[in-house]
């Protein structure tokens, strides 16, 4: 399976799980919505309903994005949790484009 639930958390705070992404473990990348729970992610797995762009303006929030894909992947970068979009670094093996 080249596809896997990943988790969005504080930074520092692997518990406390803000949302759901679909992490694509075949270009390392993680897709940019952000979703409520595990049944909404599946409704939109593999397809366009997993990209989200932020369109309120507010400021980003820091975040922690995690999956569990091969031995495991987790990296710093930032969100719109008003939006439920992923804005900042979309995978591990890139550098934050600040």
């Amino acid at each position: 399976m080249s596809h896997q639930q990943g988790k969005v958390t504080w930074p520092g705070e692997r518990d406390t799980v803000l949302g759901l992404f679909e992490y694509n473990g075949t270009v390392d990348v993680a897709m940019t919505a952000i979703h409520p729970s595990a049944g909404v992610l599946w409704q939109h797995w593999r397809t366009d309903g997993n990209r989200r762009e932020c369109t309120c303006g507010e400021p980003p929030t820091p975040v922690r994005l995690i999956a569990d894909y091969g031995g495991g992947v987790e990296w710093d970068s930032e969100a719109c949790l008003v939006c439920g979009a992923i804005t900042g670094t979309l995978s591990p093996y890139m550098e934050a484009s600040k």
